[in-house]
């Protein structure tokens, strides 16, 4: 029997899209010490993580095998030829409108733009996915949250025990001869997103977590005021490994499971919603020519009061990828179509 779509997580999915959009926006004005720029930008930090969130739900919270060769021969080809495909484009453009020579152009294309390096970590989280989904079947959620407590000391803990002095002149040297990396990184979002998905939390214990984001993103927001060094690393370093960046994906993932899941959503809604979230991928690769024609223009964030431009510019990001992703799957589904046929088609004739 076939399960029903989980519309509720292709919103979030399409929701995290967007603060990624924000994200990057914003940073085109980083470095002007706006107070206001660098909140969205500290506050938009959980793009990333929500997507793994839900890489962890799709591939580990079912009963499908994945061998190594499908990984590889599905999954990680199909990352690969789009990394090397958009890294080419970008690449051109960059050296026809900034400049270069053939060497810094074939390096472009090998490095990737700034924003591919998310495909290039997909990449490495589908490579242990087939080690991971074999983990996980075999035990059970108490030793799982041990080891996702674990990684999340490693990612997010010890990481501001190193910036603050007094703590990093204690342990730095044996927090660092015990070599905890094996257990960090951004496989940690895949494990909680099974986790979150696969097991329930009670009311209450989402009750505190919403109560605690809250206050985080207040912090957040009005942190610099305070003259206190731990609270200005917890809200300003580490990007998508800050405690405020996991704290709202978890938040939102929690509200997607048992909030917006309750919610009737209209067949016209589900579609919209879906088709939409179909997009996401494509939506991430273009947005960047996007941003940077903008920039050209001067249709930036310092049009106006950035309360106001940053989510507007972002928005309008947003629908000229979405409309531009529409094309460009058009055009691929018909240009696949038509060499199909001619490959059909000259096969029969040569039988």
């Amino acid at each position: 029997m076939r399960k029903e779509r989980m519309i509720e997580f292709d919103l979030l999915r399409i929701i995290a899209l967007f603060s990624v959009m924000v994200l990057h926006t914003a940073c085109y004005k980083y470095g002007t010490e706006n107070y206001i720029i660098n909140t969205y930008i500290k506050l938009n930090n959980w793009g990333v993580p929500v997507f793994l969130m839900l890489t962890g739900m799709l591939f580990l919270d079912n009963n499908r095998f994945y061998s190594i060769e499908e990984m590889f021969t599905k999954y990680i080809k199909r990352l690969f030829i789009a990394y090397i495909f958009w890294s080419f484009l970008y690449s051109l453009y960059n050296t026809m409108v900034y400049g270069g020579t053939n060497k810094t152009f074939i390096l472009g294309i090998i490095n990737g733009d700034f924003h591919l390096w998310y495909l290039v970590m997909c990449i490495g989280i589908y490579m242990v996915i087939p080690i991971i989904k074999t983990m996980i079947k075999n035990i059970n959620r108490y030793l799982l949250g041990y080891i996702i407590t674990l990684s999340m000391i490693g990612s997010f803990i010890v990481p501001i025990v190193g910036k603050i002095d007094i703590l990093n002149s204690l342990v730095g040297t044996l927090i660092e001869n015990m070599h905890y990396s094996f257990l960090t990184g951004y496989i940690v979002f895949v494990l909680l997103g099974f986790y979150l998905k696969h097991y329930n939390i009670s009311d209450l214990k989402r009750k505190v977590l919403y109560v605690i984001t809250i206050i985080s993103i207040v912090i957040c927001i009005y942190g610099e005021k305070f003259n206190v060094k731990i609270i200005q690393i917890c809200i300003s370093y580490f990007a998508s490994f800050s405690i405020v960046s996991l704290l709202i994906a978890v938040t939102l993932f929690c509200i997607t499971k048992y909030n917006i899941k309750i919610i009737n959503f209209s067949k016209k809604s589900k579609k919209l919603i879906m088709y939409v979230s179909e997009h996401v991928f494509t939506m991430y690769l273009v947005h960047e020519f996007i941003n940077r024609i903008f920039v050209k223009i001067g249709y930036t964030v310092n049009i106006f009061n950035p309360i106001f431009s940053v989510p507007i510019v972002s928005l309008t990001v947003f629908i000229s990828s979405f409309i531009i992703s529409i094309v460009i799957n058009f055009l691929y589904k018909n240009i696949k179509y038509i060499f199909y046929n001619n490959l059909l088609r000259r096969r029969k004739e040569n039988v």
